[in-house]
């Protein structure tokens, strides 16, 4: 068994299932270097992340552990309002609105954390399969699709910015002339 079949099937719920038919064609066709990456690649469990969830889901660790930071602090700052506003008698109600709001947020990760493990996953092995090891998770490689998911710039998420190119000049109207304009500023 090569490789990529090896890696292939002990490595099958770590990735949306749509994209499997992809990954193993990739795989399919690496190099002694991709493999290298691919082995230095951490990828991260969905069970676990699971687990994060149900136990722990209201103060963010799930998303930490995903590295979506700022879904995490998110979290965590709801539940950290939450709490401090619901020990003060006067707005103690705003206090539980605002836990009741990461209660019902980290119900809702418990069914949406696994497929969100599962496509950073993906987009980590696109990553290391293009030679981007160490990248964060939602960097995708330039000008390459990150398993059907095409990008337009340099990095996902960020601008594309366009080199400076310097404008021509506009001519000066009418009679104006840049020597006038200089005698007049005198």
């Amino acid at each position: 068994m090569s490789f990529s079949e090896h890696y292939f099937y002990s490595q099958l719920d770590l990735f949306p299932a749509q994209q499997l038919p992809q990954i193993r064609e990739s795989l399919s066709e690496v190099t002694k270097e991709q493999e290298d990456r691919i082995l230095a690649t951490e990828f991260k469990s969905p069970t676990r992340a699971l687990l994060l969830s149900l136990s722990a889901g209201y103060l963010g660790l799930d998303r930490y552990y995903n590295e979506d930071i700022g879904l995490g602090v998110g979290k965590s700052v709801l539940f950290g309002l939450g709490v401090l506003l619901g020990i003060i008698p006067v707005i103690g109600i705003i206090g539980l609105l605002l836990l009741l709001a990461d209660a019902i947020w980290a119900l809702v990760d418990w069914f949406l954390i696994v497929k969100a493990v599962k496509a950073k996953n993906g987009q980590r092995l696109t990553s290391a399969l293009n030679g981007y090891v160490g990248l964060p998770a939602g960097y995708a490689v330039p000008g390459q699709e990150a398993f059907g998911q095409p990008t337009n710039a340099p990095f996902a998420g960020q601008p594309h910015q366009v080199p400076f190119q310097p404008q021509a000049q506009e001519p000066f109207v009418g009679s104006q002339t840049p020597q006038n304009s200089q005698e007049s500023n005198l």
